[in-house]
């Protein structure tokens, strides 16, 4: 920290932050720590976490992996994991550089219908118990030696390699470099069990982990029980002995300031003077070294000056799909824990804020990034604080992309924030910190969990919501535009002012595809890497100018008006919502329903879960739908030109973004194949200073000006379109991605709207292309808005009012928008599908070995992967089949009168088909892992719309080369093992109604549940659905059986000859034994 920061801290009052006052805090006599914080959301359950602090770092040279076998056998060995299995329940394990994380998220009791009834909570605590006692069993270490090795080849995609390339430079003075959790094959191959154990007697010891409890529990009571089921626990063998003897680690790390950190030492991009202030002497000392440097002059005033550049470290491969820049300084981390050290976070904060807004700005002028963040964040996992800019960019614009970025960067280094910034940004951190505050008692166990872990690992003083809002209001008016300035330079003085010693970018990584989008080869080195950071490090720069932002984008006297041409009023509902069981549903749910007079349909629900929180989605029917067959992505990308856009009538694109940005709103704006989907979310407070409207008439305004005047603008489509050719790039060039594609491709039966828009076919639309397809769709009376939040219903009702009912009536323009409607539509989506008659006539099964439709997909690649799928015909998301026929219908065949009333629910068709997903997902891990040991993962997955009819079930493997074809034959097994009378057993369904009606009383606390659950319910295209999906959905679950779903496997049948299975594999060379496509 400078001379001239530290003199103004100085006139601060400092003192300790307050601490959380129900965090409790203890250690066992054993050395085991222990945090427990009670909470009470969601009521009757809790988090128990057990962080082991040991990772993939910890690791000697011969146990690179180790750290994740242990984690997968400590797990999946643990027989009292076994038992809290179908309660309900969620557990799960995971590994990283610093620390193996095992947990269970439970309710606090055994459910209702088992016949006893406990507490949870010791039989959790018995589980994580298990993973520090395991004996490591010969079958249980191969079974999961076979997982890891799939799970390496599962996780070897492009993003991962990526990864690896960055913090290989990042770290490349230590261990981190060479110590990635998933380990190296052949030694995961070659370890016995006596050598895992011996692992597990040096790390698993009760001085090296802490216990988390979160959630309904009772402190004291949960000590006793901690203190019963771990105070016996003992090191078995001495750790610090062996881990001196082996000499692998330095005798001064990161490990001596915190056990959180990981034993390593680094090489800091801050001054010394700041390293020695957070740093003790003999770990200062221990510095690594600096490179040789790569001498850059840099202005400085009135001399020049040189900067040490890190070697940039350049990582091509042919499946890569875009440019991607890394550059990153590294510094030492420095808790939270008083007044200084929050208010220095407080203005790294606005300043990069302001830096962000900045990057969007300069993003909308000059379409250069497809993505880009420049960013602090302490990293616990590293133990270090790491400052880092990420973007990606066409091959064709990195140089200017990169030094673009870069100057912005030294820009905010050398001016700072304008006056109009800091205001702005000081007015959304405090609005941030009072929703936060407001939103405390509605904070779940998990989000809370992962806080205090944060807090923990960092040193930081975990607050309460409204401790922290506290502390921040006072803070936030002692800065001033000097103090954030001098933050400013802090955070970027690697760029803007490197003093050629210790004060420089520590790691410069690029990303490029070996071949540009044209097909040619594309190379870029080290030395045109530097020199074009050289180059915008040297640029001479203007200070930043204010822009002015509107307090609204419609005054009070232009809606007068428009209230006054348009004359909006409610009208009678009609359709669906005027049912009888539709405004009974509506009542149970607090839902209203209202209909505008040009069309629009409301629906609406005042929640307070989410305090001051709101979420609105404008819903229309119709999507891709509706392209037209020569103008393939069409509306794809006039969804994403609007997201893009923004200008409207009188104000520009940026003023429009400032607004949001100061009233907090939030847009999303997708095409699905169905139709087209707005998401908002934003606040119900006022915009900045109290002054303007509210974070909702925010949004209210901005969808009535999509509606209405949004400017459709010949930049924003240049940088939609850019979007999507490299949406389109990374589905081809990912081999996940690729299959899945293939496989639409075949079961759409080449329906180019199921499928993802070519550089071909976009390259071919135009502005007025994409502008008709999306405004086309936009007549008021296709549109549906759907708003949850905490507001009262009478407010939101007269903002849709004054809103939505302004927007004109206009003609609809006939479209095969009603076909949505008509049964049948999506014959096309499913080769052939034979009539509801002959899907229920017994048929013979053929051999599970005999051949099916089998597609393949081989991407070059240098290392080995492989994906297996299955895939056939499944009914939509309410039952109905490509053909219009209903598995209901198909279902009530022969069944009793009891039978007849459960299975006559409109919702029985979708509840039905939830169950068994669940069961058939529990099924594949059964047979295809543990059984088979062939695959880390197996899923099963029903891809059904909601407005379309018909869909498709998928089964996904991970496997490799060697053993897809197994893996698949293994799957098509265990679906025909869920058919006849024992296919699936009555616990089998109990374990999965349990999992989805936790799942939905969970979601339902949350506006985005409802937005998205009322969205369609006042739409013809959608026939079934109603609020009746949300008010039913739990009595019909309630009332599924074991024999529902063993009828409802004899209808859906999954007749291996109407599958179709799809192969991907990547390697140097494709297979020989069969046609790939490429």
């Amino acid at each position: 920290m400078s001379t001239v920061e530290d003199t103004h801290q100085r006139t601060i009052e400092n003192g300790p932050l307050p601490a959380h006052p129900d965090r409790v805090e203890g250690t066992l006599a054993n050395g085991l720590r222990y945090v427990i914080v009670p909470n009470k959301i969601p009521p009757e359950r809790f988090e128990a976490h057990l962080e082991v602090l040991s990772g993939s770092v910890h690791e000697f040279e011969r146990q690179q992996g180790m750290a994740h076998l242990l984690e997968h056998i400590a797990y999946m060995g643990s027989p009292k994991r076994q038992l809290i299995s179908g309660t309900g329940s969620r557990t799960n394990a995971y590994t990283d550089f610093h620390h193996t994380v095992f947990f269970a998220q439970c309710p606090t009791q055994t459910p209702g219908d088992q016949f006893w009834r406990k507490s949870m909570l010791p039989m959790a605590l018995d589980a994580l118990l298990d993973v520090m006692t395991t004996k490591v069993d010969e079958d249980r270490l191969e079974k999961e030696r076979a997982a890891v090795l799939s799970e390496a080849s599962m996780v070897n995609k492009m993003e991962y390699r990526v990864e690896c390339q960055v913090l290989s430079a990042l770290h490349s003075e230590n261990r981190i470099s060479k110590r990635f959790p998933i380990g190296k094959e052949d030694l995961i191959k070659s370890w016995t069990r006596e050598e895992v154990l011996l692992y597990h007697q040096i790390h698993y010891r009760p001085d090296n982990v802490i216990l988390y409890v979160i959630g309904d529990v009772t402190p004291a009571a949960t000590i006793d029980l901690i203190n019963q089921k771990f105070g016996s626990l003992k090191p078995t063998v001495d750790a610090n002995l062996l881990i001196q003897q082996s000499g692998e680690y330095p005798p001064v790390s990161m490990r001596n300031i915190s056990p959180h950190f990981p034993p390593v030492v680094h090489q800091w991009s801050s001054s010394i003077e700041n390293t020695k202030r957070l740093l003790p002497a003999a770990l200062v000392e221990a510095t690594a070294p600096v490179p040789a440097p790569v001498s850059v002059p840099v202005p400085g005033g009135e001399t020049a000056r040189d900067v040490n550049l890190p070697r940039p470290r350049i990582f091509q491969h042919e499946l890569l799909q875009a440019f991607s820049f890394h550059l990153f300084a590294k510094r030492p981390m420095e808790p939270i824990v008083d007044k200084v050290t929050l208010r220095e976070d407080i203005m790294r904060r606005l300043a990069l804020s302001a830096l962000q807004i900045r990057f969007n700005v300069e993003q909308r002028q000059h379409p250069l990034f497809t993505f880009i963040d420049f960013n602090q964040m302490n990293w616990p996992r590293e133990g270090c604080t790491v400052c880092s800019l990420d973007l990606t960019t066409e091959t064709a614009n990195w140089r200017e992309a990169v030094t673009v970025a870069i100057m912005e960067i030294r820009r905010l280094g050398l001016y700072g924030l304008t006056d109009g910034e800091l205001e702005r940004y000081k007015v959304a951190v405090l609005s941030e910190a009072q929703q936060f505050a407001a939103q405390a008692q509605q904070m779940s166990s998990e989000d809370m969990l992962t806080e205090v872990m944060e807090a923990q690992a960092c040193g930081h003083t975990f607050m309460s919501a409204s401790q922290r809002l506290s502390a921040t209001q006072t803070l936030l008016d002692t800065i001033t535009l000097e103090d954030v300035n001098q933050a400013s330079r802090q955070l970027c003085e690697h760029l803007s002012h490197p003093d050629g010693v210790s004060v420089r970018p520590c790691a410069a990584v690029a990303c490029a595809p070996a071949l540009d989008r044209e097909g040619l080869p594309f190379e870029v080195t080290e030395q045109e890497v530097l020199s074009v950071i050289e180059e915008a490090m040297s640029l001479s720069l203007s200070p930043p100018v204010n822009t002015e932002v509107p307090l609204s984008l419609i005054s009070r006297s232009e809606l007068t008006q428009r209230m006054a041409r348009t004359k909006p009023a409610w009208v009678d509902l009609d359709g669906k919502a005027a049912e009888t069981h539709e405004i009974e549903s509506a009542k149970r749910l607090g839902v209203i329903q209202r209909k505008l007079n040009n069309g629009i349909k409301v629906n609406i629900k005042s929640l307070a879960a989410e305090p001051q929180r709101v979420s609105v989605r404008m819903y229309v029917p119709g999507g891709r739908l509706l392209e037209h067959n020569s103008k393939p992505g069409a509306v794809s990308l006039g969804a994403r030109t609007v997201q893009e856009g923004g200008a409207c009538e009188g104000y520009s694109r940026e003023e429009v973004e400032l607004f949001c940005i100061d009233h907090l709103v939030m847009v999303d704006i997708a095409a699905t194949e169905d139709s087209l989907i707005f998401d908002f979310q934003s606040v119900t407070s006022p915009g900045p200073g109290g002054e303007g409207v509210t974070g909702l008439e925010a949004v209210m305004q901005v969808a009535h000006i999509i509606l209405t005047d949004i400017v459709w603008e010949e930049d924003a489509f240049e940088r939609a379109k850019l979007g999507l050719h490299e949406y389109f790039d990374s589905v081809v060039k990912g081999l996940e991605t690729a299959c899945q594609e293939r496989l639409t491709q075949t079961l759409s039966g080449g329906d180019q709207r199921f499928c993802t828009a070519n550089h071909k076919q976009l390259d071919a639309l135009s502005l007025e292309d994409v502008r008709d397809a999306v405004s086309e769709q936009l007549a008021p009376s296709r549109v549906e808005i759907s708003i949850c939040g905490d507001m009262s219903s009478s407010v939101l009702e007269k903002l849709c009012l004054a809103y939505l009912g302004t927007v004109p009536s206009r003609e609809e323009k006939k479209t095969s928008l009603s076909s949505l409607s008509t049964p049948g539509l999506g014959a096309q989506l499913l080769a052939r599908r034979q009539s509801s008659s002959e899907k229920t006539e017994k048929k013979e099964d053929s051999p599970v070995g005999a051949p099916i439709n089998t597609i393949g997909v081989f991407l070059p690649d240098s290392d080995e992967r492989s994906m297996g799928y299955l895939a056939g015909p499944a009914p939509n998301k309410y039952g109905l089949w490509a053909d219009g026929t209903s598995i209901q219908d198909a279902m009530l065949v022969g069944c009793g009168k009891k039978d007849r009333e459960r299975r006559s629910h409109v919702l029985f068709p979708m509840v039905a088909l939830m169950v068994l997903q669940e069961v058939a997902n529990r099924r594949l891990f059964s047979v295809v892992r543990e059984e088979r040991q062939l695959t880390y993962d197996a899923s099963f997955s029903l891809h059904n719309h909601e407005g379309v009819a018909g869909g498709w079930y998928q089964v996904s493997v991970t496997s490799s080369p060697s053993q897809v074809q197994e893996a698949l034959r293994a799957c098509r097994e265990a679906l025909r093992s869920l058919r006849g009378t024992f296919g699936v057993m009555g616990d089998s369904v109990q374990s999965a109604k349990r999992t989805l009606v936790n799942r939905q009383r969970s979601e339902s606390q949350t506006n985005k549940f409802w937005v998205e659950s009322m969205s369609g319910v006042q739409v013809s295209s959608v026939p079934v659905k109603g609020l009746g999906v949300i008010a039913d959905f739990e009595s019909v679950l309630a009332g599924i059986t074991v024999q529902d779903i063993h009828r409802l496997m004899e209808v859906l049948v999954f007749d291996e000859r109407e599958m179709t299975a799809c192969v991907g594999i990547s390697s140097p060379s494709p297979p020989p034994e069969m046609i790939f496509q490429q």
